[in-house]
This record gives C-alpha cells, sequence and structure tokens, in this order.
C-alpha cells in the first residue's frame, strides 16, 4: 500500500511534505516552527543609545560623578527629544546643561525639564552662546590625536533655535500627563 504525499506550500516559503495519514499531527508541528521563524526583533534607533552613552561619559567627565539613568523613561525622554533635534543637538544641549545648571540631579528628565529648557532659551539669546558650548566640548573632548578637529566640530555642531525646544517642550509634557492618568 503507498501512502500519498502531499506538498504544501506556506507564506514563509517553506515546503513541507506530510502524510495523509497524519495531518493534524504534521500541521501543529508545522505551525510552531513556523511561529518562531517569524518573530522579528525590532531593531531601535540607534542614536538613542548613542547620546544616552553620551550623556553618561559627559557626566562622568564634567562633573565627575556618575549620572543616573532610568534605562525605560530616558530612552522614551530621548526619543521624543531626537524627534525634533538632532543627535548633536542633544550632545550641546547635555554640555550646557552639565556646566550651567547647578544643584540639578544629573539624569535626562531633569535635562528635559520644562524650566531647564525654558533657561535655554533664555541663555541662548546671548550672543556668545554657541562659543561656549564649542570651548566646553573642546575642553573635555579634544584629545591630542584629533586632526582639524574644528572642522568636525562645526560639522558636528549645528545650532538649535527656539521653536525646536518648545516643540519638544509641548511633546515631553504630554508624555508626562499621560503618565500621571496612567495610560502610558
Amino acid at each position: 500500500m503507498k501512502k500519498s504525499v502531499i506538498k504544501i506550500k506556506k507564506p514563509i516559503k517553506t515546503t513541507v511534505l506530510k502524510e495523509k495519514s497524519k495531518n493534524k499531527v504534521l500541521k501543529q508541528i508545522f505551525a510552531k516552527k513556523t511561529k518562531k521563524e517569524i518573530i522579528v526583533k525590532k531593531k531601535g534607533n540607534p542614536d538613542i543609545k548613542k547620546f544616552i552613552d553620551f550623556f553618561f561619559e559627559a557626566a562622568q567627565k564634567i562633573k565627575k560623578t556618575k549620572p543616573v539613568i532610568t534605562h525605560g523613561k530616558d530612552g522614551v525622554l530621548t526619543k521624543l527629544a531626537l524627534n525634533k533635534l538632532s543627535l548633536s543637538q542633544m550632545e550641546q544641549l547635555a554640555l550646557w546643561f552639565f556646566t550651567k545648571k547647578q544643584g540639578l540631579s544629573l539624569t535626562i528628565g531633569a535635562m528635559l525639564s520644562r524650566k531647564v529648557l525654558d533657561g535655554l532659551k533664555y541663555d541662548m539669546e546671548r550672543p556668545d552662546f554657541f562659543k561656549e558650548i564649542d570651548a566646553i566640548y573642546s575642553e573635555y573632548f579634544k584629545s591630542a590625536s584629533d586632526n582639524g578637529f574644528a572642522a568636525k566640530l562645526e560639522e558636528k555642531f549645528r545650532p538649535f533655535n527656539s521653536r525646536q525646544i518648545t516643540e519638544m517642550q509641548e511633546q515631553i509634557a504630554r508624555l508626562e500627563r499621560l503618565v500621571k492618568r496612567g495610560i502610558h
């Protein structure tokens, strides 16, 4: 007696041979295998990790202490801020925060708070604001082996404007309201 074999194509483009008499068992086994193959891990924004690493390193170099990093919260806040500012602008904001804001906790949440960002808007009106940021960066991050450091710095640091900061404040305030309501 011959056993008949049926070829079945599944969405993953895998061909499976199965016997008619054991249809149900083979379908279940096949389904379990395909579920495992289908699961794809989402890749996050690499700038989020880069900024958190920069924030940690800058805090250690400038303040000589380790900052408090709350992985879930700080990742979400950084993601929201990166929607409005570039990575280099966020780095500038961190440098300004560490040197100009004394007595605040060394957290990304404190750096992105409304009061701190209002202070940033005020300081940005000074004509020497970006020169100070450049000086801070070169003091703490310049290495002896850097060739063309000024050119790299000019390319990396683009000034941010008040509109970007206001939009970021609004987004963070919305997120905080959602968290207080327990929706997030």
